[in-house]
């Protein structure tokens, strides 16, 4: 059972420039003064950058390691989650948010693209922290992130990040299977062990789990895993040619990690208006990622 806690508003802070990677990531590793317990500690923090213009090249470096296919025109529904990345830190690193970054667990993510964004759209920004979450395992939050162009609202999304309180540690071999949904597509993935370092290089998330095998050994895991929002990307790019168009909603729920190198399979349904899909381990058949999509 979850007991949630909604923000109170405030008046977003207005930032001039992007803030830099670099210094994001010192601010970062800094150990909080105090640590939230329950999240009606969880301060609503927000931020709004206006007049972000887009990289033609960055947006192909994203295409290539996430297999979009690239017109030179538009740029991929999951894109601005990447152009979002370093706001989010911005108010994660905010020496009052009392959850430190390293260990934080993404476990679900809602993007509504409401049209297609151009290469020459100028874009406006405002990331909050909206709601925080009581469960059994920890605290939730969310990250809520809102574009607009010319005031008119063109993306949106909501990220939510599980921080984990200290438990028993799962036990070797505890892994239950479930019941798998039954699929009519299926095409598999082979994640070459560098995945995790291009899309780092991309998308500006270099997190060390996400990178090598000894890096990711430092936080607990036997190799590096590849980042969430590239599965839902690679799932978005292998599926866009069904979709034809760039008005959709896509919900997913991230659950056991890929280990790189590996090779998944994606799984998928059609209907009227959209797709059901898993992401699965072709060895064990473990679900990494599921969701769906549907048109707006």
């Amino acid at each position: 059972m979850s007991h949630i806690f909604t923000a109170t508003t405030c008046q977003p802070q207005q930032l001039k420039q992007m803030p830099s990677i670099l210094q994001l990531y010192r601010k970062a590793i800094l150990p909080k003064k105090t640590k939230a317990t329950s999240a009606d500690q969880i301060p609503h923090l927000s931020v709004e950058l206006g007049s972000v213009n887009l990289n033609r090249n960055k947006v192909k470096e994203y295409s290539d390691v996430c297999e979009f296919y690239f017109d030179n025109q538009t740029v991929p529904v999951t894109y601005p989650h990447v152009l979002a990345f370093n706001l989010q830190l911005e108010l994660m690193a905010n020496a009052n948010f009392p959850i430190p970054l390293l260990g934080l667990v993404h476990v679900r993510n809602q993007i509504q693209s409401y049209r297609s964004i151009s290469l020459t759209d100028t874009l406006d920004f405002q990331v909050s922290i909206s709601e925080a979450r009581d469960t059994d395992k920890g605290i939730e939050f969310d990250l809520t992130t809102r574009i607009t162009c010319k005031g008119e609202r063109v993306w949106e999304s909501v990220s939510t990040n599980l921080y984990r309180f200290k438990s028993t540690p799962k036990k070797a071999g505890s892994y239950t299977p479930q019941p798998l949904e039954p699929f009519r597509y299926s095409e598999f993935w082979d994640v070459k062990e560098n995945t995790g370092r291009k899309y780092a290089k991309a998308s500006g998330d270099s997190n060390p789990i996400h990178l090598y095998r000894w890096s990711a050994k430092a936080f607990g895991f036997k190799q590096a895993i590849i980042h969430g929002m590239w599965t839902k990307a690679r799932t978005l790019a292998a599926l866009e040619p069904l979709l034809k168009t760039h008005a959709l909603k896509i919900t997913t729920e991230f659950k056991q990690p890929i280990f790189l190198p590996s090779r998944v399979l994606l799984h998928y349904n059609e209907y009227d208006t959209g797709m059901l899909f898993e992401v699965r381990n072709e060895a064990n058949n473990k679900v990494h990622m599921k969701g769906n999509i549907s048109t707006l």
